[in-house]
């Protein structure tokens, strides 16, 4: 009798149908996220010597990029298997959803404490110093000019603090990942034309969610970072389910080798002139 078909693609499907063990979490993925965030935080801090030192200093991307890239591929290897196991179907789709909403959850209450904390200390700085440049750095003028609507948009998350920005777009990514892994187990050539599709109508129409009660949009556009971050988590499918999405290629190394030393090179012509 020939089997149902579930949808999946046959490596998803084997291994759906072995017992699978929690995987062991790869420390290489944390390590370099790590150091993504630590450059953030050095490049964020002006006339710091260590800035040279900096990934943003090799090429046309900097460490946000990395971070993006690599919660992807966290994200595939972390996620897919509750999605592909055959308890899924015994168990139900929100065992597998539910992991993905509560991390996105978690993000979202600490973007709001460290929106708060950020406002408290802009405000200290000011009765400290009484310099009114504290009411206006990154982003405050709307909280101590406009406090109204824009303590309506700090709990939206449409009204973010410069510096304190990147968390939101990572959790509006791991809200919609659900529906992108399940469309990645099936159809993962057709998740990367959609998303690719997606980066480029966003940049020609200016796509956006809005930034109330501020015009304009996000500073991190989830509709554009989607793409770095489904290239990520195309890797981590991938490989969980033992195969190479992107193929090792002699011929894409050196490119990729070439793009980064074209990088270097109009990173030192860019130091060069702006020293002279």
């Amino acid at each position: 009798m020939p089997q149902p078909s579930t949808g999946l693609s046959p490596a998803a499907r084997s291994l759906g149908s072995a017992p699978t063990a929690k995987p062991a979490r790869d420390p290489r993925i944390d390590v370099f996220r790590g150091l993504a965030l630590v450059m953030i935080f050095i490049n964020h801090v002006p006339g710091n010597p260590y800035e040279a030192l900096t990934i943003r200093n090799l090429g046309f991307a900097d460490a946000a990029e990395a971070f993006f890239l690599m919660s992807g591929i966290a994200a595939g290897l972390a996620y897919t298997p509750r999605f592909i196991e055959k308890d899924r179907l015994r168990h139900g789709l929100w065992r597998a959803v539910a992991p993905l909403w509560k991390r996105a959850w978690s993000l979202y209450l600490v973007q709001i404490m460290l929106s708060a904390v950020t406002l408290g200390i802009f405000a200290a700085a000011f009765q400290i110093t009484t310099e009114a440049e504290f009411l206006t750095k990154i982003n405050m003028r709307q909280v101590f000019q406009n406090p109204t609507q824009s303590v309506i948009g700090i709990p939206l998350l449409t009204h973010q603090f410069g510096y304190v920005n990147i968390l939101p777009a990572y959790s509006v990514l791991l809200v919609c990942a659900p529906v992108a892994i399940m469309l990645g187990l099936r159809w993962p050539r057709l998740l990367l034309a959609l998303s690719l599709t997606l980066w480029l109508l966003t940049g020609v129409f200016r796509l956006n969610l809005p930034n109330y009660p501020n015009p304009g949009g996000w500073f991190f556009n989830p509709f554009a970072w989607q793409a770095i971050f489904v290239c990520g988590l195309l890797v981590g499918l991938s490989q969980r389910q033992g195969y190479r999405f992107f193929p090792a290629s002699k011929a894409l190394f050196w490119l990729s080798v070439a793009v980064l030393l074209g990088g270097c090179w109009h990173g030192a012509m860019c130091r060069a002139w702006a020293n002279s």
